[in-house]
């Protein structure tokens, strides 16, 4: 199951990167089609894209071959995984893998570099074809890149990441804060614990908030967590909230604070605006905080509003916010609030079950509140049951009931969910596929349409 579980994190990856560059972009799709019609090899990549993001596969998928035909690197790293997500048998996973590769001789990337591996693993148990397939992307990598390169893609590859290496070294040691998380990512995945949680203070200490967050949250019987205490951690969470604010890390703090005297507390505030004054001008971070902790809660009740116009239920989405301005918050609190059948605290209470916030992780705990939310209607807490049903497949046999729930999500916009739903529908025989799309409309129609409708009262 592992196998399957990072290999969604890194079609998500490229899927997101590829979406969110693209909406960036003045361009129309006209004019892209017009220059990659005329041989313009960056608009047939972008126009990839674009096709991507617009949800036509197909189309896109021609774009990026043309592109990567011309030794558009990043085009490679895209029709990889528009092979990969679109695989209907092992000839689209063996082009995938194949055009993973040729991106990977050009240019290192972490997440895929990990996937290529196990793609290689999966693909060693026929040797014989394994070996063919390896010559047939020596002569693609001629073809299309380098027709005077001499030297195994494979060997390529590995020089290819050996100067990826040296570069994110070179920068993290002149300060660059994102190669220092992103080494203390690699050192972490390498099972380098006390290397990662250097390189994690490294950024955090430069002001990079993913590390801050990273660093707070850690659970203390897990990863780097083993070499961190409560006072360290309510430091860094404390410091992240001052730029960027979220419900989590204020729970997080909130619970790290019950098992520290008012003394701890307050070194620990110490500690964080001395962090603060090494890298920033120096303000007090108190008020800092609460600016921050405001502009989030306007900005959500914002969205909502425009989510939902009718005045009239501002009142029933004010109720799962109210914990974020509530003096008197515990741990007891939220457990009672979620009882009551607050969908918003439910979905929290299954999140930090599952990742093990102030309660030991509890895979069965977590599904427990997130369907409660999801079958209120809440489309987040839909999408992580499904995540869980999907990422405990092996164990219990849920693929049907994942596919439900993720199709559900999917139907609502999230497009997460539409990626894991298809790979489970790969898996699926004529009488699952029955099963999971019955189930599926079952779904909508009682968790879904019901709450749409009184949306719209």
């Amino acid at each position: 199951m592992r196998y399957r579980f990072n290999f969604i994190i890194f079609i998500i990856g490229l899927s997101s990167l590829s979406q969110v560059a693209i909406s960036k972009e003045n361009i129309s799709k006209a004019d892209l089609t017009s220059k990659a019609l005329r041989g313009n090899v960056d608009a047939q990549y972008n126009l990839c894209r674009f096709l991507h993001a617009e949800g036509s596969d197909d189309f896109a998928i021609g774009w990026c071959e043309k592109a990567t035909m011309e030794g558009n690197g990043d085009a490679a790293m895209l029709l990889a995984w528009l092979s990969l997500h679109n695989s209907e048998n092992n000839n689209d996973i063996k082009k995938g893998y194949m055009w993973l590769s040729v991106a990977l001789a050009q240019k290192y990337n972490f997440s895929a570099f990990n996937e290529w591996k196990k793609l290689s693993v999966n693909l060693r148990s026929d040797r014989k074809s394994l070996k063919r397939l390896n010559r047939e992307i020596n002569s693609l990598y001629k073809q299309y890149v380098d027709p005077k390169e001499s030297r195994d893609v494979v060997e390529l590859i590995t020089d290819s990441r050996a100067r990826y290496m040296s570069s994110l070294k070179n920068s993290a040691a002149k300060g660059d804060s994102k190669s220092q998380a992103l080494l203390g990512v690699i050192s972490e995945h390498g099972g380098d614990l006390s290397a990662a949680l250097k390189w994690y203070r490294s950024a955090a200490e430069n002001g990079y908030i993913d590390a801050q967050s990273y660093i707070g949250r850690s659970s203390d019987n897990s990863g780097v967590g083993k070499f961190l205490d409560n006072v360290e951690r309510y430091s860094w969470l404390y410091l992240s909230l001052v730029k960027r604010y979220n419900y989590v890390d204020n729970l997080s703090l909130e619970f790290i604070g019950n098992r520290l005297s008012e003394e701890e507390i307050e070194q620990a505030k110490k500690n964080a605006q001395n962090l603060y004054f090494s890298y920033a001008d120096n303000a007090d971070l108190e008020p800092l905080i609460k600016q921050s902790e405001e502009k989030y809660i306007r900005n959500v009740i914002n969205y909502e509003k425009g989510a939902n116009s009718n005045k009239n239920n501002i009142k029933s989405y004010k109720s799962g916010l109210d914990i974020l301005t509530d003096n008197s918050k515990s741990l007891d609190r939220i457990v009672t609030k979620a009882q009551q059948g607050d969908i918003k605290i439910q979905y929290a209470l299954g999140y930090m079950y599952e990742q093990g916030i102030e309660f030991p992780q509890d895979i069965n705990k977590s599904i427990k509140w997130y369907k409660k939310a999801a079958l209120q209607g809440f489309p987040p807490a839909q999408y992580a049951l499904g995540q869980a049903y999907f990422n405990d497949i092996n164990k219990n046999n849920n693929k049907v009931t994942a596919y439900a729930w993720l199709d559900v999500s999917s139907r609502q916009g999230n497009d997460k969910a539409g990626v894991m739903r298809e790979i489970i529908a790969k898996s699926f025989d004529k009488e699952e596929k029955r099963l999971a799309n019955i189930l599926s409309r079952k779904y909508y129609r009682l968790y879904v349409e019901p709450f749409q409708k009184a949306q719209k009262l």
